[in-house]
């Protein structure tokens, strides 16, 4: 049995998502998916229904007039973004209790890193559904460490402060077996998301190895940057501390950057209107 099989193993039951979620998940991949009838589904979904329709009328989507149903929140926002929205919903739902996690905090950096990883996928010229995903989930290995593992990874995760996502990954393999990378990549692959986001996963930690794609590296440019803004960085120095070598992979210019950076005051209060 390897290590990540070993873990799971430990986990005698995995967070569990909604039916509908789990069907927009697998739509990501389906260019002929009816995402208005898996709407239609959302919409006899009464507790994630109303959850999207909060999330849809949060100044995230700039809403001016109420959205009362499903049906105006994919007029509003569109198909893809009402996935992206639902799959958020399910995913900040499924853990209800993580013992040394603050959630709210945990959720604050990952919806901040996930509106980091739209901007910079935009300016990129990559998929954008993809990108937000693949860092809204990128630290959810860790959850899965830390309901494992409560003792050891509350320890480990003290001692970790202020390391860089390698180090992490390289202090958790050491004393638990196992890296958050690698486990959150096992639960989106038990989850059924696409290959790409997989990767965002498990390669954002090591963003300029041959085995990270782009979406990794706009994941690891989007945690950092979402970390330096909830400890009160400015954008420049933010920038200043981005690894050029990272930006390169992505073909992204600094003014680019600079400009995705300076909106994270409005990405800050949107992520927290999720919550």
């Amino acid at each position: 049995m390897t290590e990540i099989e070993m873990l799971f193993e430990r986990l005698s039951e995995l967070p569990a998502i909604p039916k509908v979620v789990q069907n927009l998940i697998a739509s990501m991949e389906d260019e002929e998916a009816d995402i208005a009838g898996l709407a239609l589904v959302v919409s006899h979904e009464p507790t994630l229904s109303a959850r999207v329709l909060r999330l849809a009328n949060s100044s995230y989507y700039g809403a001016q007039k109420k959205i009362g149903s499903i049906q105006e929140a994919v007029t509003r926002i569109g198909l893809n973004a009402l996935r992206s929205l639902v799959i958020t919903s399910g995913l900040t739902q499924a853990f209800k209790d993580v013992p040394g996690i603050a959630l709210n905090e945990f959720w604050r950096h990952a919806l901040l890193s996930a509106g980091f990883a739209r901007s910079l996928a935009r300016a990129a010229h990559l998929d954008v559904e993809y990108a937000y995903t693949a860092a809204l989930m990128h630290r959810i290995g860790a959850l899965l460490l830390h309901l494992a593992f409560p003792e050891p990874a509350d320890a480990l995760a003290s001692s970790l402060v202020g390391a860089s996502a390698a180090e992490r990954c390289t202090a958790e393999r050491k004393a638990l077996g196992v890296d958050h990378c690698s486990a959150g990549a096992e639960l989106a692959r038990q989850w059924n998301f696409p290959l790409a986001i997989r990767n965002g996963l498990a390669a954002y930690a090591y963003p300029t190895s041959p085995q990270a794609s782009p979406f990794a590296a706009i994941v690891a440019l989007a945690s950092q940057a979402a970390g330096a803004t909830l400890a009160g960085s400015d954008p420049e120095t933010i920038l200043d501390e981005l690894p050029e070598e990272v930006l390169d992979k992505v073909v992204l210019d600094k003014e680019t950057v600079l400009g995705v950076l300076e909106d994270g005051p409005e990405l800050l209060r949107d992520a927290s209107s999720f919550l």
